[in-house]
């Protein structure tokens, strides 16, 4: 995603947001009542390609949705949503002053820490409704989501590639 003016990093922003809207409209159900999107992932990429305005619009339009929809997971969803937009920014600048922060297993330990941080955002819920969420997906979560947070920095990357030499052509 290549960082243009404002107005382009707004217009990203909105994308990006609109892309979390529709994960968590259409989510994956693991059980009744403990449903996951791709939100972290959405919101992570946002912030490592896009930066600080992609990422502040598309984690503001993702917060405002999860908290309107309530629930006891309220406060952690709109936890792991700035969370994960922030570390993505973080990341963002890792990124621009060390190339290594582009590297495979550098990506890789980005997917485990955006979801670790997903993980211990679920200490925001009551105790008994938390255990059950970790028993249920702790595993999955730390096994699948990591790698998927890597192939899609690496389409983001790969796309990046080929902005940079279509516009050096």
């Amino acid at each position: 995603l290549k960082t243009g003016g404002l107005t382009t990093q707004l217009l990203s922003g909105l994308l990006f947001g609109c892309v979390a809207l529709v994960g968590m409209m259409t989510p994956m159900t693991l059980q009744p009542g403990l449903i996951f999107d791709g939100r972290s992932i959405i919101m992570a990429v946002a912030g490592l390609f896009g930066g600080p305005y992609v990422s502040l619009v598309a984690a503001g339009i993702a917060a405002a949705y999860r908290y309107w929809l309530g629930g006891v997971g309220a406060v952690a969803g709109v936890a792991v949503i700035t969370g994960t937009a922030s570390i993505g920014v973080v990341w963002h600048y890792l990124r621009k002053g060390n190339s290594r922060f582009s590297t495979l297993p550098m990506l890789y330990l980005y997917g485990l820490l955006l979801h670790l941080w997903m993980i211990g955002c679920m200490f925001l819920m009551p105790p008994e409704i938390t255990q059950k969420v970790l028993a249920t997906i702790l595993w999955p979560v730390l096994l699948l989501y990591p790698p998927a947070t890597l192939l899609v920095c690496l389409l983001f990357l790969q796309m990046e590639q080929h902005l940079a030499t279509e516009q050096a052509l």
